[in-house]
Formats: C-alpha cells, sequence, structure tokens
C-alpha cells in the first residue's frame, strides 16, 4: 500500500510538472492577430482565415469570430503567409511575414467584393511597432548572432548591445557564483535577471548568468535570435526584478542545410 502510494505521488507530481512546463513555454515565439473586414470597414465574421510557416509548411485554419477578429498563439519565428477567403469577396493572401520571438503581430485585412476565384496578393512586412505591449526590449537576430565576432562563442555577450544592459564587473567569477560574465540590466542585480530557452529557465543553481565551467554560454549554432526585455514586459515571466533573455532555438526545414565553423584561439594573435 505504502508503495502504491509513492508511486502515485510519483506520477502526479511528474504529470504536474509537466503541465507546468508545457504552460511555462507558451511565453515562446510570436503571435498572430488581427481584423478582417469588408470595403465598408465592417467586420467580417466567419472569414477562413490560413495561416502558413513558409520554412516548413505547416498550417493553422481557423475561423474570426463575430467581430472580425482572429488570433494565432505561439508560432516559431520565422517567414510566414495568411490567406483569406468569404464568399462573395476577393481572396487575400499577406506574403513576406517575419516574425520575431516576443513578437505580437497586428495584421489587419481588408477584402473586395469579388469571386473567390480572384486573387488579392500583398507583400509586405509585419508592423515593427509593437502596438500590442507596452514592454522595452530590444532584438538579437539571426544575422548578429552569426556573424558578429564573440570571444569564446558566449551568445549572451550580444545582450550588451541593447539599452539599459551593462556588464557587472564586480560581481565576480567564481566557482560559487558561476564563471559565465554576468550582466546587469537597469541597475538590477545579476541573479535578478531570468534566462529563458525555448521558454525553460537556465538560469544557474545560485540563479545568475547560466553556462559552463569555461565561463561560457554556448550555442552561437543553436539559438535563433533573442529577445532581451528590460521594462515592463507581461507578467507572464515572472520572478524577474531586473529583466529576461528570451532565446529560442533554430528549428528545421522542409530544405536540406547546414553550417561550418572553424574556430582558431592564439594569443599571438591578440
Amino acid at each position: 500500500m505504502v508503495l502504491r502510494a509513492v508511486v502515485r505521488v510519483a506520477v502526479a507530481t511528474l504529470a504536474f510538472s509537466l503541465v507546468a512546463l508545457i504552460g511555462h513555454a507558451q511565453t515562446v515565439g510570436a503571435s498572430l492577430q488581427g481584423v478582417v473586414v469588408d470595403p465598408t470597414g465592417a467586420a467580417l465574421a466567419n472569414a477562413d482565415v490560413v495561416v502558413i510557416n513558409v520554412a516548413t509548411g505547416a498550417v493553422w485554419e481557423l475561423k474570426t469570430d463575430a467581430t472580425g477578429r482572429y488570433r494565432v498563439p505561439v508560432l516559431q519565428p520565422g517567414e510566414y503567409e495568411i490567406h483569406v477567403t468569404q464568399t462573395g469577396f476577393q481572396t487575400v493572401a499577406r506574403r513576406g511575414i517575419q516574425l520575431a520571438v516576443g513578437q505580437d503581430a497586428v495584421i489587419d485585412v481588408r477584402m473586395e467584393i469579388g469571386t473567390i476565384a480572384e486573387e488579392l496578393t500583398v507583400t509586405g512586412a509585419a508592423p515593427t511597432i509593437n502596438t500590442t505591449s507596452g514592454a522595452l526590449s530590444g532584438l538579437v537576430g539571426d544575422k548578429e548572432i552569426r556573424e558578429l565576432p564573440l570571444n569564446g562563442r558566449s551568445f549572451q555577450q550580444l545582450a550588451l548591445l541593447q539599452t539599459g544592459v551593462t556588464p557587472a564587473l564586480a560581481a565576480g567569477s567564481d566557482v560559487v557564483g558561476g564563471r559565465t560574465p554576468k550582466i546587469s540590466i537597469n541597475g538590477a542585480r545579476p541573479e535578478q535577471n531570468s534566462f529563458l530557452l525555448d521558454g525553460t529557465d537556465i538560469n544557474n543553481v545560485y540563479n545568475k548568468t547560466p553556462g559552463s565551467s569555461a565561463g561560457v554560454l554556448l550555442g552561437v549554432e543553436a539559438v535563433l535570435e533573442f529577445q532581451v526585455l528590460t521594462n515592463a514586459y507581461s507578467a507572464e515571466f515572472g520572478r524577474s526584478a531586473g529583466g529576461v533573455i528570451n532565446a529560442v532555438t533554430r528549428a528545421g526545414t522542409n530544405a536540406i542545410r547546414g553550417s561550418g565553423f572553424e574556430f582558431y584561439r592564439n594569443s599571438t594573435l591578440d
């Protein structure tokens, strides 16, 4: 009986942990939302909205609500297309929508009267101005991570490119606190920052900057991009009086590709 009780408790604990992990992981990625209207600006309910990930071909299908609104949460950063159809109106296709981690893009669609066989194509990036949140943040994108020189290939060094982020030189570098260089966001202590990788907390055991015994946070090839939240961010991140480093890993596509690099370090080149 005691063994059965222990097993039940263990299973319940594991299930609760998995649910908590899944819920927390929803802070990762991007989202799309908008309103579908007719030529007069009136909302179109029950319009068919199809969102397509260009790189993987993944498809999300949904309908607008009574107010003409649609929303697709938790999307992997990348390029997307939106196709909207409604009886009595031309099909509208929005292409070239590039989403970044943490972005909540608003793509409104105006449909013109016509047949479904007729298609109106609009190509353009998503608006870069955030109108859905008051959070202060910056993005370190794929190009910066891959092309900027890094001493030791520690991607967290690139957080210093953002306003309000400074090196915490007095925080020390030892076994207890971790050897990875510490950062301060808006003057907060290093242990008041939160590091997330695909929604998982990766702070070290002392709640400071994660990293290896060599003092680096590796992942230049694995990390797609990361967002640096410095102020007024959503309560979903929680437990951070300083800032949040919200990183996402690279995902596969339908095309076969790869990369290679050579890392040579010699003091005579300093």
